[in-house]
C-alpha cells in the first residue's frame, strides 16, 4: 500500500510540474517569437516607409565620420519605433545626453515597457548593423527598382526572384531561408500604385530565439529530474500521516470486530437458551436475526480489511468457466425461493490468471448483490465471454426499475447503499461491491456498473 501511495504521489507531482512547465514554456516561446516578429516588422516597415531618407543618411555617414575626426559635435539622437500589426509606425526621438539619475530611472522603466510592447529602438549605429534589400514593383508585378546597398550575399537576380515569388503568392509578410540565412520579408503598397517588398536579414535573431528555446527545454528537463529526486526523498514523509491513519483504521476494525464477536456470541447463546426454556417468540427471533446481521457485518469488515493488505496475490491459471458455473448453481435455490429467475450464458474453456478463491468470491458477491436488489418477479442474467486471447468479461445484470438517476460509480464505495436511510430491513451492508472492486484490482482487472432501460449491469474485465 505504501509503495502504491508513493508512486501515485510522485506521478501526480510530476504531472503537475510538467503541466506548469509546459504552460510557462509555451507562453515564454510564444512571447519570444511574437516579440521577434513584431520588432522585425516594425523595423522593416520603418525602412520601407523611409527608404529614400535612409539611403541619403547612409551616404552622408562618411561625411559625419570626417566631422567626428575634426572634433566637431554631431547629433547622437536615436529613434524609438512603435506601431501596430497593420504596419503603421510612429517615431519618437530618443535624446542622446541623459545625465539626470531620475531621468535614467524613468528611461529604464520606459525601455522595459518598450521591450514588453515589442517596440524597436534605433540608434545612429543601427544603419550599419542592419542588412536588408528592397525591391519596387509596378502594378503589373514588374521590377522597377532594386536597392541592394545594405546587403552583401544577395545579387540583383536573386533579389528579383525572391521578391517575385512572394508577390505571386500574395504573401504580405513572413520568414524565408536562403543560403543559410534567415530573412523577414514584408510587402507594403505605396500611394502611387507601386509595391515595395523589403527583406530584412535576421539570422542572429532567429538563432537567438532557437537557442533560448533549446536552453529552456534543457532547463525544464533538469527541473523535472530534480523534482523527481526531491519527491522520492520526501514522498515517504509526505504520505506518512495518511499511511499511519490507514493502518490505525485497519487495526481498529480488526480489534473492534474481535471484541464484538464475544458479546454477540453470548447474546446468541442466551437467546437460544430462552427459546429452549420458554419456546420461540417474536422477541427471540428478532434478537437472533440482529445477531446474525451484526455477525455478517463483522465478518465482512474483517474480510475487507484483509483484502486491502499489501501482500501480493499469487496468480495462477484458473478455469473461470467452472468457477462461474459453480457460483450460479449455488444460487439457484435462493433465487427460486424469492420468486425470481436466474439465467446464464457462459462460454466454455475460458481461463484467466488469478486466484480461484478470490474469483469465486467475486462471482458470489455480484450474483448475491443481483439477488438482493432485483425487482420482484425479475430476471438475473449472468454472462461470461472471452476477451482477446487471454482475457474474459463477466457481466451480471438484473431488473432494477429504481436505478434511474443513480450514480453507479458510487456503488463501489465502502458502506454505500442505494437506500440512504440505511434501513435495517434491507439486505446487505454496502461492503460487498467494495470487496469486488478490491478483488478485481488485485488481479489487474477493472469493474464498472451501468443502468439502462430498467436493467443494471455490473461488468468485470479480467
Amino acid at each position: 500500500m505504501e509503495k502504491k501511495l508513493k508512486r501515485r504521489f510522485i506521478l501526480l507531482g510530476i504531472a503537475a510540474v510538467l503541466i506548469l512547465l509546459l504552460l510557462v514554456g509555451a507562453g515564454f516561446h510564444y512571447f519570444s517569437y511574437r516579440q521577434m516578429y513584431r520588432s522585425l516588422d516594425l523595423t522593416l516597415s520603418y525602412i520601407i516607409n523611409h527608404s529614400d531618407a535612409y539611403e541619403e543618411e547612409s551616404e552622408r555617414s562618411g561625411a559625419d565620420s570626417e566631422k567626428e575626426g575634426t572634433g566637431e559635435e554631431t547629433e547622437a539622437d536615436g529613434l524609438i519605433i512603435t506601431g501596430n500589426s497593420d504596419g503603421d509606425v510612429s517615431v519618437k526621438t530618443l535624446p542622446g545626453d541623459e545625465q539626470n539619475l531620475l531621468e535614467k530611472l524613468v528611461i529604464g522603466f520606459r525601455d522595459f515597457g518598450d521591450s514588453i510592447a515589442g517596440n524597436v529602438e534605433l540608434t545612429p549605429e543601427s544603419r550599419y548593423r542592419m542588412r536588408y534589400f528592397l525591391i519596387t514593383l509596378d502594378e503589373n508585378g514588374n521590377v522597377e527598382k532594386t536597392s541592394l546597398s545594405h546587403i552583401a550575399e544577395i545579387n540583383e537576380e536573386t533579389a528579383r526572384q525572391l521578391a517575385l515569388n512572394q508577390y505571386r503568392f500574395h504573401r504580405k509578410s513572413g520568414m524565408i531561408e536562403y543560403a543559410r540565412s534567415s530573412y523577414y520579408y514584408k510587402s507594403v503598397p505605396q500611394p502611387d500604385g507601386l509595391t515595395v517588398i523589403g527583406f530584412l536579414e535576421c539570422t542572429q535573431e532567429v538563432r537567438s530565439v532557437n537557442a533560448m528555446r533549446a536552453i529552456t527545454l534543457l532547463v525544464c528537463m533538469l527541473v523535472v529530474v530534480l523534482f523527481v529526486v526531491i519527491l522520492r526523498l520526501l514522498s515517504r514523509r509526505a504520505i506518512a500521516p495518511y499511511v499511519e491513519n490507514i493502518i490505525s483504521q485497519k487495526q481498529f476494525i480488526t480489534n473492534a470486530s474481535h471484541e464484538l464477536k464475544t458479546p454477540l456470541a453470548i447474546i446468541s447463546a442466551n437467546a437460544e437458551a430462552i427459546e429452549m426454556i420458554d419456546g420461540k417468540s417474536e422477541w427471540t427471533d428478532n434478537i437472533l436475526a440482529q445477531v446474525k446481521r451484526s455477525t455478517d457485518l463483522i465478518n465482512s469488515m474483517l474480510a475487507l480489511a484483509r483484502m486491502s493488505e499489501t501482500q501480493k496475490t499469487e496468480l495462477t491459471q484458473v478455469g473461470l468457466t467452472d468457477v462461474v458455473r459453480e457460483s450460479v448453481t449455488s444460487f439457484q435455490a435462493v433465487v427460486s425461493q424469492k420468486g425470481r429467475k436466474l439465467e446464464s450464458e457462459i462460454e466454455d474453456g475460458i481461463f484467466v490468471m488469478g486466484d480461484r478463491n478470490l474469483l469465486m468470491e467475486l462471482s458470489n458477491i455480484l450474483i448475491d448483490n443481483a439477488v438482493k436488489y432485483c425487482d420482484d418477479d425479475g430476471t438475473i442474467h449472468v454472462a461470461l465471454r472471452k476477451k482477446g486471447k487471454a482475457g474474459a468479461v463477466l457481466s451480471v445484470a438484473n431488473d432494477y426499475q429504481k436505478g434511474a438517476g443513480l450514480d453507479c460509480s458510487r456503488f463501489f464505495r465502502r458502506f454505500y447503499r442505494g437506500d440512504s436511510s440505511h434501513n435495517s430491513g434491507m439486505e446487505g451492508h454496502g461492503i460487498g461491491l467494495s470487496m469486488a472492486k478490491s478483488i478485481t484490482e488485485k488481479m489487474g482487472g477493472s469493474i464498472g456498473a451501468a443502468w439502462k432501460d430498467g436493467i443494471i449491469t455490473f461488468t468485470v474485465i479480467l
